[in-house]
């Protein structure tokens, strides 16, 4: 027997309607149970973000490594240390002070005109007559060139010690000891001599002559002092005064006894 259309029409509504059901079903199952998925970032945007992180952290601990330098820190803390600082340690103290803003502070407070490091800082590369003229200036004394990097140098009359009238001179790096000793035999025979190198070996040769010579030798911490030192006169008294012996410098004259009142035998009022 064959069945009726309409039989099989309800049939196949019906079975339609479980089917659509039955996908409606799993669509809401599936909706609840889904999880929201990431998707990945792209890889160059990763090493965009660690090259900004790690340019922070540069920035982070350059500055770190600048305001916590031992020479930022004790220069801010007492600034007068910049007057005895080596001569060579004064172009870092320069860039570090300027970097972190604090030049000028540190330069207020121990009394030191700008210009007076700017000639500090380029002294080493001056020729011996900028030198001579420079440290001239400071003493208000004059200079006069006699011979290659020698110079006559007379103090003024105020100058409190027997060294008005004495020997300036800046030896080339490249000269030996003998070499210095020499020349100086040759052109100061029993002449005071304020020696100025900027080289350390030269410089520990010829003080450890000590009181044996007419030499002053500052080293670099003291060289520093007399172009730094808002008294450079009291530098250069207490230069004498260590290096020379006490009759060379007093101020007792033959035929005139003590001509300078203001000390005695170098060792008042310094």
């Amino acid at each position: 027997m064959m069945t009726s259309p309409s039989k099989w029409n309800k049939k196949w509504l019906s079975q339609s309607i479980v089917c659509l059901g039955g996908l409606l079903l799993s669509s809401v199952v599936l909706a609840v149970d889904a999880q929201p998925q990431i998707v990945p970032a792209p890889l160059w945007y990763s090493y965009a973000l660690l090259s900004l992180l790690l340019s922070f952290l540069g920035i982070v601990l350059y500055y770190l490594y600048l305001y916590a330098h031992p020479l930022v820190v004790n220069l801010s803390a007492n600034a007068k240390e910049l007057l005895t600082l080596p001569m060579s340690t004064l172009p870092k103290a320069y860039h570090l002070l300027q970097r972190t803003r604090r030049l000028d502070s540190v330069l207020s407070k121990s009394a030191v005109p700008h210009k007076s490091l700017e000639e500090a800082l380029q002294f080493v590369n001056m020729s011996p007559a900028t030198r001579a003229e420079i440290l001239a200036t400071r003493l208000g004394a004059q200079v006069e060139e006699m011979s290659a990097g020698l110079f006559a140098l007379q103090l003024p009359d105020s100058f409190p010690l027997n060294f008005e009238h004495s020997l300036l001179y800046f030896p080339n790096a490249d000269l030996t000891d003998a070499e210095i000793t020499a020349f100086l035999r040759q052109h100061a025979t029993n002449q005071k001599v304020l020696i100025v190198s900027v080289d350390n070996t030269q410089v520990a040769a010829l003080r450890s002559n000590g009181e044996n010579t007419l030499w002053i030798v500052p080293d670099s911490r003291e060289l520093s002092e007399l172009l730094l030192s808002p008294k450079p006169t009291s530098v250069l008294v207490r230069l004498l005064v260590n290096q020379l012996k006490v009759t060379q410098i007093s101020p007792y004259q033959t035929g005139g006894g003590v001509n300078k009142d203001t000390i005695f035998f170098g060792r008042t009022q310094m």
